[in-house]
């Protein structure tokens, strides 16, 4: 890659029962790519979870095409879902973040 070229990220975060967090995360996170200009995507990778995080960021996924969902097969912890998300993305630059950042 030239030093001249825009690099792309990938955020990486894992969820496990954030239906009541995720939102704002999201917001922030998808705020501050849009305000920098940055190509990146979100990937919110739900755990298994027994609430509807899936279902919450399925809906901000459909306003805010940065935003992606990946499930795992089940509850398979954070170390999983980090490695997951990382395997999935398709950033230069890939980093992670818990749900309350």
């Amino acid at each position: 890659m030239m030093p001249n070229e825009h690099k792309h990220y990938s955020f990486v975060i894992p969820a496990y029962n954030e239906s009541g967090r995720i939102p704002k995360t999201l917001e922030s996170v998808v705020q501050c790519i849009r305000t920098h200009g940055w190509a990146a995507e979100v990937i919110v990778v739900n755990d298994g979870s027994k609430d509807d995080t899936a279902q919450v960021v399925r809906k901000i996924s459909a306003q805010s095409p940065e935003v992606r969902l990946i499930e795992n097969p089940g509850n398979r912890g954070k170390g999983y879902s980090v490695r997951h998300g990382m395997m999935e993305a398709q950033g230069d630059v890939v980093m992670f973040t818990d749900s309350d950042l």
